[in-house]
């Protein structure tokens, strides 16, 4: 099966339902401090939960950030932050 056969592609609509959903799931935890958006496909979902949850972006995450990308497919963005002490909030949708 192709990648494109597996991808799943999100209207804007789409994409404005998904931003709820992630943000109501962020809400019920304990609040991030700020926003992390990996370079390009993190970015658009992470200035959108950004301006949603009234958080302010930051380009390194530090304790207590919200990590952000489109797409958890390998794990190989996120391998470095899964390693030493859990400070980081982590949501799936």
């Amino acid at each position: 099966m192709m990648l494109a056969e597996r991808l799943e592609f999100l209207t804007w609509a789409d994409f404005v339902d998904a931003v709820a959903v992630i943000e109501d799931a962020v809400r019920r935890e304990p609040m991030p401090t700020e926003v992390y958006g990996f370079s390009r496909g993190g970015l658009p979902l992470a200035v959108a939960l950004s301006h949603r949850l009234g958080l302010p972006m930051v380009t390194v995450p530090l304790s207590g950030t919200l990590l952000v990308d489109d797409v958890y497919e390998t794990g190989k963005t996120f391998q470095p932050w899964f390693k030493g002490p859990r400070r980081l909030k982590w949501v799936w949708a």
